[in-house]
């Protein structure tokens, strides 16, 4: 447990320090109660006028005592900065229990996704 601390502690600073990963968090009364991470990715230019970043959302988590409205904010959140920075599609895997959050917010299931797995 204490090395996965370690290691995803220096992942944090390291990710965050070069701009690639964004992380919002809610807090309430002192503690961190849920997260959501957002990576952005450069597309390679191409002819058509588009935005040319695309983003990936991963993590979003809520403390179970916390849930009510929290994802929801912590998405909308993400979601304007996304908007506001030029990213033209986001991508995520939602668990089960995540899909009705998502499909709120206008995400949809993408059928033409592949995906390798190393």
């Amino acid at each position: 447990h204490d090395r996965f601390i370690e290691r995803c502690t220096e992942w944090m600073r390291r990710e965050l320090a070069a701009h690639s990963w964004r992380a919002w968090v809610a807090v309430s009364d002192g503690r961190i109660v849920g997260q959501i991470w957002l990576d952005t990715v450069p597309k390679v230019p191409n002819p058509v006028a588009e935005r040319e970043r695309h983003a990936y959302v991963s993590n979003l988590y809520v403390r179970p005592a916390a849930r009510g409205g929290v994802g929801t904010r912590l998405l909308q959140t993400a979601l304007a900065w996304a908007t506001a920075n030029g990213v033209d599609r986001i991508v995520l895997w939602p668990t089960e229990a995540s899909v009705a959050l998502y499909a709120r917010h206008g995400f949809t299931r993408a059928g033409d996704v592949m995906e390798l797995i190393c």
